[in-house]
């Protein structure tokens, strides 16, 4: 006998179901991230830690929207990134030093996602318009549990188990990239930058990306082997060999076009090779000094640096990208 869901004899207000075994212990504070039209008789929570010292870094799956937010500590099982499969989603990642700690998280009223600044980390969500931006928690840099819901249509409820805190900071502010958004219609991409000076190990994450093997990001690493930035999408589950800076004054792009349209980084290299013509294949060269800008989306990207940017992104026919949707859902062509 499988017990699948349990229901009251009465009609009462939307049920709350907490993860097990950490009940809460408080009276929880619930904010809204977006409206959700329907109204779920029942809610389902997790939650994660914040501020936890085994922590290294924290991962947000999203897609227009939060679909699960993961901390990462050593040694763990990187299964979770399977857990929710979409192909227009992404992950951004923000790794955390043993210094540092979520201070402030900030609810905004606009698409897009910025990443540690100065010790802060700022969520800022595709929500309700009419909200200006505001102050969600300041966690302090004890551990604290953050809750959300789980629902295959993304996270649009958090709870915290502290009063709403009184902001004494100013309110976040969006940089403005030097470069030009790539943003096509209908299309958003996301806004990555990271300092190359002092960088001494460069790791690509690879994912596929219709069929092909693709470099989607660069994690930086410093002269303590720290994983301080990094420009792109990463994923912990999928980073390919680590590249010594060494006597190399540069790294290496070369990016490859795509059947669903754009460009991605098909091969990073510390040395541009002697039997390829550079002129012949779409290279672009990354010294390590400055800040390089990599715009992304799910299937095409568009890096700046120095003055010199790689292929334009492109935008495919609306029939012709269909199909190619179509090839990527699983079980795509089997018998």
């Amino acid at each position: 006998i499988k017990l699948r869901t349990l229901t009251r004899e009465t009609k009462s207000a939307t049920s709350v179901l907490w993860p097990l075994p950490q009940l809460p212990t408080k009276e929880m504070r619930f904010v809204d991230l977006e409206r959700y039209h329907e109204n779920p008789e029942v809610i389902r929570m997790s939650a994660f830690n914040c501020n936890d010292p085994a922590i290294v870094g924290y991962s947000v799956h999203h897609s227009h929207r939060f679909l699960s937010v993961h901390a990462h500590i050593p040694g763990e099982n990187t299964t979770f990134y399977q857990s929710n499969p979409s192909f227009h989603a992404v992950w951004q990642y923000m790794p955390v030093d043993r210094d540092e700690a979520v201070v402030e998280i900030w609810k905004h009223c606009e698409n897009s996602l910025l990443q540690n600044t100065s010790l802060v980390v700022y969520l800022h969500l595709l929500a309700m318009r009419n909200v200006n931006t505001y102050m969600a928690k300041r966690p302090g840099k004890q551990t604290s549990r953050i809750f959300y819901n789980t629902s295959s249509a993304g996270i649009y409820l958090l709870g915290f188990e502290t009063p709403s805190p009184t902001p004494n900071s100013q309110r976040p502010t969006l940089p403005t990239p030097p470069s030009f958004s790539p943003t096509l219609y209908q299309e958003f991409y996301y806004y990555t930058s990271a300092a190359l000076d002092g960088v001494t190990t460069v790791t690509p994450s690879l994912h596929q990306v219709a069929g092909t093997s693709v470099s989607i990001s660069l994690l930086l690493h410093d002269s303590n082997a720290r994983a301080t930035s990094f420009v792109g999408q990463i994923r912990l589950d999928s980073l390919g060999c680590p590249l010594e800076v060494g006597a190399s004054q540069r790294v290496w792009l070369r990016f490859l076009s795509m059947r669903m349209g754009g460009h991605c980084v098909a091969r990073v290299a510390t040395s541009l090779p002697s039997d390829i013509d550079a002129h012949t294949l779409t290279w672009l060269a990354l010294p390590y000094y400055g800040i390089p800008e990599w715009w992304f989306l799910h299937r095409q990207c568009r890096v700046h640096h120095e003055g010199q940017a790689s292929p334009a992104t492109s935008k495919v026919p609306a029939g012709q990208y269909q199909r190619l949707l179509e090839e990527q859902e699983p079980g795509h062509g089997a018998q």
